[in-house]
């Protein structure tokens, strides 16, 4: 059964982790193909040395705010892909700030939406056809399943996302993007439903990264590991759900 993956923001972080891991795991969880995206494939040291190792990593560029290189980046993996099609989305590139009130500019708000909403929506749309023809590739996943090896939409969202959870302010432009995002998640399960894509939105935790800072609670393997191991459980009572790593449920 060929499975394959796309994981946007890939050199670094949560992104090269989750890379790390579904490249090397083994057995019906082995990924046929996993593509990982970065700005910048001449500087991406990480996902070379991985590559090195498995030849099942292609590396490939894109600028997720770079909307017109879409087509030309569903090509790439189509070419590589053909009538299997894409099995799995992850939109994890993802930017970050906490701009105090008195500093905010409207030109920060519409640059975290960009990334965070406007990107993995309209990047989801872009791999459509590819989705679908992964949805109906694998004989073996018959009926109504939905999971992840059929066809599924991972965004990375955050717990900031949630609007009940919101205790302590701040963080204005990040939380109101990836509230969004929830939105747009929220309704894209809805809608992709009956094509069997199963869509979600996925908090991966206080990571210790670049933009979670040195006092995040998990390192990055350990979020990915989370992460790979609640996707493998998902079913179709999961799609348009936001839950945290380990697959527990956050309110929105």
């Amino acid at each position: 059964m060929a499975f394959s993956v796309l994981v946007t923001g890939a050199n670094r972080g949560i992104g090269l982790e989750l890379t790390r891991r579904l490249v090397s795991q083994s057995g019906t969880d082995q990924a046929k193909h996993v593509f990982a995206t970065c700005r910048n494939t001449g500087d991406c040291k990480d996902l070379d040395d991985i590559k090195e190792k498995h030849d099942n990593l292609h590396i490939l560029e894109l600028d997720v705010t770079d909307e017109a290189s879409y087509p030309r980046l569903v090509k790439q993996v189509e070419q590589v892909v053909k009538g299997d099609g894409l099995n799995l989305l992850i939109n994890n590139a993802g930017f970050a700030n906490n701009q105090p009130l008195h500093e905010l500019t409207s030109e920060q708000m519409r640059h975290m939406y960009d990334v965070n909403c406007i990107a993995p929506i309209m990047l989801t749309k872009a791999f459509l056809p590819l989705l679908r023809a992964g949805s109906h590739a694998n004989p073996d996943l018959s009926g109504e399943i939905m999971c992840w090896k059929r066809a599924a939409v991972v965004n990375i969202n955050s717990r900031m996302g949630s609007i009940a959870d919101n205790g302590m302010g701040k963080f204005y432009a990040y939380r109101a993007s990836k509230a969004a995002q929830n939105a747009v998640t929220r309704s894209l399960g809805i809608d992709l439903r009956p094509e069997r894509i199963l869509v979600v939105s996925v908090d991966p935790g206080w990571v210790q990264t670049r933009m979670g800072g040195p006092n995040g609670k998990i390192s990055p393997e350990e979020s990915a590991r989370r992460i790979v191991s609640t996707l493998s459980k998902l079913g179709p009572e999961h799609t348009s759900t936001y839950m945290d790593n380990l697959g527990e449920p956050l309110p929105w």
